[in-house]
């Protein structure tokens, strides 16, 4: 019985010693700002040129155009002595100008200038009146063509923005091309212009992502624009995922083909019962929370705790659905024999349909995929029972799953990625029990009988 589980679960153990190590994955930062040259930027490229200036107020407007291009106009309220320096002295203006917007990690005291949303502008422009400096510049391939007329823009989310926007303004305006309407912004972006104001001294707008625009604001619209959007990501999103989670997914298929070829080592026995199960899966949970605590609080190993928090969903989802086949078992129900075999077809469509998810919203793709991946192997138990079609059909879901959990890690976010070969060893050791399960409880009534048939024989 037990002691047949032996040779998986080591074999399980010597791959976690082998491969257990952080996968590749950008790191994370803090918000950027908007404007590179604005507020600070402009005072300290001002110091650099011996020209000590105090921004007292700035604006900042953003004008996209179906071009692909984009204007912007900052307007800077200056001291006066920093104002008659600059109407004294254009050239040294057009040269402070430069610096600020051109290049603003040179002179922008935020550590992140370098990935400012407004930076590596063209055609930087300055002009003085009063005390206000009006800095006109612009913006190539700020814009791309969607489908149906749609104009988007990914500019606040190619600078690293998933982490937030830091304004460093007291208003920012942001226009779309002449007659046409927002259809497409991230949440709270609203309206015929977004614009952002400080509120309650925070200059933290959140979340940027992607912008769209289209002649009109109807549904042929919005679907055009969420379509063009869609392309955009999986054009550059789907090969970076694949570049980081491919050994993990070979991982997981490996596992799941050598759960296939020793399913027949599972016997029933008492400790596979689901009332015990469900038990076992609630410590297995509060356990992966303790361990989660101490990695992240005691020792700091961020990967370590965030790859032991992403085991934790499927863990609870075990311990309910163990729970319900307990209530179901005491009834005389054979409810695993009960499910159809047409449901493991559907699970590889089901991580497909994760995948295609995991484009446009990362974070509710690792959620699912977290929370089925040890659904999947106590599934994988029951397949074994239907024939190679199924068992191989789950296994594909299987080998899906790390993917849909890595396109989180390669946004930048306060959390550190978790261990995509770590996660999986993981989820298949927690997994043993469910397999166990699904394979003796999942054969049909035809299974069943061919079983006591031979028993009686032998």
């Amino acid at each position: 019985m037990t002691h047949r589980l032996v040779p998986v679960m080591a074999a399980v153990a010597v791959l976690a010693l082998v491969v257990v190590g952080p996968a590749p994955a950008t790191g994370a930062h803090p918000p950027v700002p908007l404007c590179g040259g604005c507020t600070g930027g402009f005072e300290d490229a001002a110091a650099d040129h011996g020209a000590n200036a105090t921004v007292e107020r700035s604006e900042l407007a953003l004008h996209f155009h179906a071009n692909g291009t984009a204007t912007g106009v900052a307007r800077l309220r200056v001291d006066e002595r920093a104002a008659d320096r600059f109407r004294e002295n254009a050239t040294l203006l057009d040269a402070v100008a430069r610096d600020a917007f051109v290049t603003p990690e040179r002179s922008e005291r935020s550590l992140w200038a370098g990935s400012a949303v407004i930076r590596d502008v063209e055609r930087v422009r300055a002009g003085i009146d009063a005390r206000t400096v009006t800095v006109r510049f612009a913006l190539d391939d700020a814009t791309r063509d969607g489908y149906g007329g749609v104009v988007y823009t990914d500019l606040f989310r190619r600078n690293g923005t998933v982490g937030g926007i830091d304004l460093q303004v007291d208003q920012a305006t942001v226009l779309g091309p002449d007659d046409h309407v927002i259809v497409r912004a991230p949440d709270g972006w609203g309206g015929d212009a977004i614009r952002f104001e400080p509120m309650d001294d925070s200059l933290f707008v959140g979340y940027g992502g992607y912008v769209a625009w289209a002649p009109d604001a109807g549904a042929a619209s919005d679907v055009s624009a969420a379509a063009s959007i869609w392309t955009a990501e999986a054009s550059t999103e789907v090969p970076r995922v694949l570049s980081t989670s491919w050994l993990a997914s070979v991982l997981a298929a490996a596992l799941a083909g050598l759960f296939a070829l020793v399913a027949h080592r599972f016997e029933d026995g008492d400790w596979s019962s689901p009332a015990w199960l469900a038990v076992g899966y609630v410590a297995t949970a509060v356990a992966s929370l303790a361990a989660t605590y101490m990695a992240l609080a005691w020792f700091s190993f961020g990967g370590l705790g965030v790859t032991l928090l992403a085991v934790v969903p499927g863990v609870v989802v075990a311990a309910l659905v163990t729970a319900a086949l307990a209530l179901a078992s005491r009834r005389g129900r054979r409810p695993l024999a009960r499910v159809p075999t047409v449901f493991l077809y559907l699970l590889p469509v089901l991580a497909v349909g994760v995948f295609a998810v995991g484009i446009a919203a990362a974070g509710t793709a690792a959620l699912w995929a977290a929370s089925t991946t040890v659904l999947l192997v106590g599934a994988l138990g029951v397949a074994t029972t239907r024939g190679a079609g199924p068992t191989v059909a789950v296994a594909v879901a299987f080998a899906l799953a790390p993917v849909c959990l890595a396109f989180p890690t390669l946004s930048p976010s306060n959390f550190a990625p978790p261990f995509g070969l770590a996660w999986v060893l993981a989820v298949a050791l927690v997994g043993v029990p469910l397999f166990a399960l699904g394979r003796r409880r999942g054969g049909t009534a035809q299974n069943g009988e061919a079983e006591r048939s031979a028993s009686t024989a032998d």
